[in-house]
């Protein structure tokens, strides 16, 4: 279990609701022993929280963190548990569960199944390229959570984020595609352009999405019907909302002022975008390039309405040796929850 330390932020601009107000001293509570959460999703109607534990400069050596919201405490997944797990179908492609010493989760996704259990997406890059699946179920003190495949990622790419859909099919943002990139740059010219996103099936495996290539597709999310993905781009400082198919219709840019990282939807159905502000893509990645755990880099999450596109800022946060480099912003009932690619706690904004 890990300890509370509870401290105050002086003079943060904080807005709810598109209500912006100044606190003079505003309480955030920071939780330790969970390791540079790049990405946090909530489990539906119960206190839980997974964060992705990416691990080191690599990705490499990372975790899985079981956050209790309520208890305000979290513990890591044992990766040992699955060592001896056979993959089941339709995600048996790969040879046998993640190796606990390599295993890095990035990007996160949570799809409730018919059976009343979750799907649990994770992007994995500790010794292997792929999107493991685990099967989550509520019964007992705490979630049981079972490894029962995995989906290599398309050839020559970095995967970053996933949405998992109802259908069983998968949406993944990549951001490197060389294949895809060296085919944009040798017939278009576009030097910017180096991510994109693939959907995967059963039948089909990986195919492409048109028309989704961005500057380093990052963060994502669908909408409510499951046919657009809210995708995220850092250097663009925008995210964009991109047809899964074709005939229906134009993509829209919703441009932002600072660097975005992740996309989640909140308790309401709003859109929380975070990142970073006041300061360099440059320095952002040599914090993370050198697996520094103290970049004191201020940190920000806007509001999005899915529906029209209209942004509101919710929180702004100072950077310092405690938290920074904010890399996803979770919206709970209760609380704002802020997780860093490079931190060794995660942040609590309480919102009652």
């Amino acid at each position: 279990m890990t300890s509370v330390m509870r401290v105050f932020f002086v003079a943060l601009m904080i807005t709810i609701g598109g209500h912006g107000f100044t606190s003079e001293s505003h309480r955030v509570d920071y939780l330790y022993g969970v390791a540079d959460v790049e990405d946090l999703v909530a489990i539906p109607d119960s206190p839980w929280i997974i964060g992705s534990g990416v691990g080191n400069w690599i990705f490499q050596s990372g975790a899985l963190h079981l956050i209790n919201e309520d208890a305000f405490a979290a513990s890591t997944l044992d990766m040992q548990l699955y060592t001896e797990k056979v993959a089941q179908a339709p995600f048996s492609e790969c040879d046998g569960a993640p190796d606990p010493e390599k295993f890095s989760a990035h990007g996160l996704s949570l799809v409730g199944q018919d059976n009343g259990s979750f799907f649990l997406y994770v992007v994995n890059h500790g010794g292997r390229h792929a999107v493991e699946i685990f099967n989550i179920k509520l019964m007992g003190a705490i979630p049981d959570i079972d490894w029962i495949g995995c989906v290599p990622s398309p050839a020559m790419t970095f995967p970053n984020a996933v949405a998992g859909r109802a259908d069983g099919s998968i949406i993944l943002s990549v951001t490197f595609d060389l294949k895809g990139y060296m085919n944009r740059l040798w017939n278009e010219g576009k030097l910017d352009q180096t991510g994109a996103l693939f959907k995967w099936t059963s039948a089909l495996g990986w195919v492409e999405v048109e028309n989704a290539s961005l500057a380093q597709n990052n963060g994502i999310e669908l909408s409510d019907d499951e046919q657009w993905a809210f995708v995220v781009s850092m250097p663009d400082s925008s995210v964009t909302r991109i047809p899964l198919d074709k005939n229906l219709g134009q993509s829209t840019r919703i441009e932002l002022d600072f660097y975005p990282d992740n996309i989640r939807r909140t308790y309401d159905g709003k859109l929380a975008v975070a990142g970073v502000e006041n300061t360099s893509l440059m320095k952002v990645n040599l914090c993370v390039g050198v697996d520094y755990p103290y970049c004191a880099i201020d940190f920000r999450a806007d509001l999005i309405d899915p529906e029209s596109f209209e942004v509101t800022p919710l929180y702004s946060g100072k950077g310092d040796r405690e938290f920074g480099l904010a890399t996803t912003a979770l919206r709970t009932r209760s609380s704002l929850w802020f997780g860093s690619v490079r931190r060794r706690s995660i942040l609590r904004v309480p919102m009652d």
